[in-house]
């Protein structure tokens, strides 16, 4: 068998030299390659390869990957066909990492070899942990030479640039050049609101589902724009309808977690070199978010959670989806330790984590890692559906709403782990 020599280097030195080497200037192709290592017959990542990959796409620039390529691997211990398929579950895994980071799905290519052309012969537990691996090979666009800045004067006009995420900023030179006083930035999937400590709420914990959010900083405090900045946000939210879109706007004192309409701010969608973008014009510094509000005509589920976790009382429930992206927190609709909401329709379950607090010692607040809510369906209940039927009844006018069963929700003490 011939042997493939791989070059093992850390991600972070990987991303780094790709940088060092990018030059505009050349048609050479930049490319980052490294592989992931998994357990004997297992496609879930390690703690380790997790942090690994995490710590890579936490620095990806999304809008420069050309192509991600994979390749999956096993040691030789099982036999052929479940060496075959053990591969490709290892790929998919490290597939839904790339595109959780933004990383189109036709920008992935996948393969898949079980045993085969592994590399390395299984004689030792060593050379076995060599073979049950993912190949990564990630490819960039060239990257385009910024504008030199004028450096005492804004005659030379507006200028483009393009974020980390693909958001395109047009503005004055002196506004957006290297030494301007403003930050701009985005947070475009639902790990970038989070670790952003942003959320997708309205007032009176009304639920908004997110298109994208831009903040605008002054480092000095003074943010003074030369002219409007206008953004062009890309639209890459497949699981919400980008035309129910409008803008929401956060003050310092909200922090962007609690979010107000823009009042009399329209947003246009165009076409930019075949890609739609919402477009926004900003005229100070603020943080924007774009967004729907989760009521009819929206298509809205019933939810029902419940705590009967043995001498606590429920008081905070948050909870995140990624498809359509939204992050919630809910507390003046939690009474006798049940949230009963409607939510907009999901095709996937979210992710839901509880406060609860010690009956007997309120400062005992018991905080859940975040779990998949569908590990907690419990059973189902009778409710209204979220759209009006458009039947006329014999009642006159008045259109009847159609009685359903929605799931219901329990959180218990197995799915509780005290400290």
């Amino acid at each position: 068998m011939k042997k493939i020599v791989v070059l093992f280097v850390g991600l972070l030195a990987s991303f780094a030299a790709f940088a060092q080497q990018a030059n505009p200037s050349k048609e050479k192709e930049q490319f980052v390659r490294f592989s992931l290592y998994f357990e004997s017959a297992k496609h879930e990542l390690t703690e380790k390869e997790n942090s690994r990959i995490v710590g890579f796409l936490d620095t990806l620039p999304v809008s420069l990957v050309k192509t991600v390529i994979l390749r999956g691997f096993t040691d030789s211990d099982a036999d052929s066909l479940y060496n075959i398929k053990l591969s490709d579950r290892r790929v998919a895994t490290v597939q839904e990492f790339f595109e959780e980071a933004g990383v189109s799905e036709k920008l992935i290519s996948r393969s898949y070899f079980g045993e085969n052309m592994a590399g390395n012969d299984s004689v030792s537990e060593n050379l076995k942990s060599k073979n049950r691996r993912v190949e990564i090979v990630v490819t960039f666009k060239p990257v385009p030479k910024p504008l030199p800045a004028p450096k005492d004067t804004c005659k030379l006009g507006d200028t483009l640039v393009e974020l980390k995420n693909g958001t395109l900023v047009k503005g004055s030179v002196c506004d957006l050049n290297d030494t301007s006083d403003l930050e701009i930035t985005e947070a475009l999937s639902i790990q970038e609101m989070i670790s952003q400590g942003l959320q997708t709420m309205a007032n009176n914990e009304n639920q908004l589902v997110s298109g994208g959010m831009i903040t605008i900083r002054s480092k000095s405090g003074k943010c003074n724009f030369n002219k409007p900045l206008t953004m062009y946000v890309p639209v890459i939210d497949s699981c919400a309808d980008a035309k129910r879109m409008s803008l929401f706007n956060s003050d310092e004192a909200q922090g962007g977690r609690i979010w107000s309409p823009a009042p009399g701010v329209k947003i246009k969608i165009v076409n930019r070199n075949g890609r739609d973008y919402y477009e926004i014009v900003a005229t100070k510094c603020t943080r924007l978010n774009l967004d729907f509000l989760v009521k009819p005509p929206v298509s809205t589920t019933s939810i029902q959670i419940e705590s009967r976790v043995s001498g606590y009382t429920l008081r905070k429930v948050e909870m995140y989806n990624d498809c359509p992206r939204f992050f919630w927190t809910f507390k003046k609709k939690i009474t006798s330790n049940t949230l009963s909401f409607r939510a907009v329709s999901m095709q996937k379950p979210p992710m839901v984590r509880f406060f609860l607090v010690n009956d007997e010692n309120k400062k005992d607040t018991l905080i859940t890692p975040f779990m998949n809510l569908s590990e907690l369906k419990h059973g189902k209940f009778y409710g209204y559906n979220g759209q009006y039927e458009d039947r006329t009844t014999r009642w006159l006018f008045f259109k009847k709403r159609e009685m359903v069963l929605y799931p219901w929700y329990r959180l218990l003490d197995k799915h509780v782990k005290s400290e």
